[in-house]
């Protein structure tokens, strides 16, 4: 029953993916063709904002990528305050012939991808080519370096795959068709199903051999995918990894697709660290990008340790919406994110990051001995 809800929820999806796509091309020079409150059209505005940027000849990725993302924002902003009605009306009309209409927003967002990027797509490419292809190379020996480890030097447990040779054939596929899509939310898709792809072989196969479903935590995710990623030979990760952040709409970052994002940047970022000369990867929770957390519940016999993907900049408050998340929580209202020095605990306030109280205990560890930690359970 389980695998057919599954199924039927992955049709539904790809419906819904289909009708915007639709949608999308349908509209699109309708929507385009409106005009702004100076009259001019958004068409011309995005005619005139692609000839800027190609003739501007920014050579730094990053703030490139982060120039095309403002004014996507900021057009999609004005069409959705200015001319939602109209748009509406358009959508009605058609979805009698397509079928349910996409959140606005969302159709928006597919028009301003198609108008935007695909005919800056070449340029992103080779802005992105000319500034990291060193790192595409370094990139590529460290997945061989990987590739020549065992499983358990890469932190894979024995224990995960129950002994098996495991096909990795579909994650890899879908890693390896990010490249194909110019669209960063095409291409989230494809990261997104790779990730679902692992799980899912997990899954199936702690099932078949132990007649029970295995439920990882980022210890046991990161090395596997880390692995995966090294099979896939994607040696432009970083530049897909980069294009993901910079151009996909801010909202997306949140929740599981930007926790999936610093989890391939910390994949990254550990197949970098490999050498001949290691043995084995470095501890997950000492990555900058990575914070082990305690989560501890008067009903819990023991103490669960987790390591989740978390960026410097991210406050208490987020973290612990993507914990409640993650330990399947009705609220967050009655828990709260402490950390523990010296077994002296203190509750975060919302606006504090852990992480830069992460790089404080790292320093001071260098000069004595520290036992400090974070922590996640009931309010007291």
């Amino acid at each position: 029953m389980e695998k057919v809800r599954s199924r039927v929820f992955k049709m539904d999806r790809a419906s819904r993916r289909s009708v915007r796509a639709k949608l999308c091309q349908k509209l699109s020079p309708q929507i385009l063709r409106l005009t702004d409150c100076q009259d001019f059209t958004y068409s011309s505005r995005v005619t005139t904002f692609v000839t800027y940027v190609r003739q501007r000849h920014e050579r730094h990725p990053e703030r490139l990528m982060t120039l095309i993302r403002e004014f996507m924002c900021s057009i999609k902003h004005d069409l959705i305050n200015n001319c939602s009605d109209a748009i509406e009306e358009m959508v009605g009309r058609a979805q009698k012939k397509i079928g349910p209409p996409p959140k606005l927003n969302d159709l928006i967002e597919g028009v301003l991808v198609k108008a935007v990027i695909w005919p800056l797509r070449g340029h992103i490419a080779k802005v992105l080519e000319d500034q990291d292809s060193l790192e595409a190379e370094k990139l590529r020996t460290s997945m061989a370096i990987a590739l020549s480890k065992s499983l358990v030097e890469l932190g894979i447990e024995e224990e995960l795959l129950c002994g098996q040779d495991i096909d990795w054939s579909v994650p890899v596929q879908c890693l390896q068709d990010i490249p194909n899509h110019y669209s960063p939310i095409k291409k989230l898709e494809r990261l997104l199903a790779a990730v679902n792809a692992i799980y899912n072989t997990v899954r199936e196969v702690n099932l078949e051999q132990k007649g029970v479903p295995c439920a990882m935590g980022a210890d046991q995710f990161l090395p596997l995918f880390i692995y995966v990623l090294a099979l896939s030979r994607l040696h432009s990760a970083g530049q897909e990894m980069l294009q993901m952040q910079c151009l996909l709409d801010p909202p997306l970052l949140i929740g599981e697709p930007g926790y999936y994002l610093t989890t391939l940047a910390s994949s990254i970022l550990l197949l970098k660290s490999l050498d001949f000369n290691k043995s084995c990867l470095p501890a997950v929770g000492h990555l900058q990008s990575m914070l082990q957390i305690h989560f501890t519940d008067a009903d819990m016999k023991e103490i669960a340790y987790k390591t989740v993907p978390v960026n410097q900049n991210t406050n208490t408050r987020d973290i612990l919406l993507s914990l409640a998340t993650k330990f399947r929580l009705d609220g967050i209202e009655g828990y709260g994110l402490y950390k523990v020095e010296d077994n002296t605990e203190t509750l975060l306030g919302a606006d504090e990051c852990p992480q830069l109280i992460k790089n404080e205990w790292l320093v001071e560890s260098l000069e004595r001995d520290i036992s400090a930690y974070f922590t996640f359970h009931r309010l007291r």
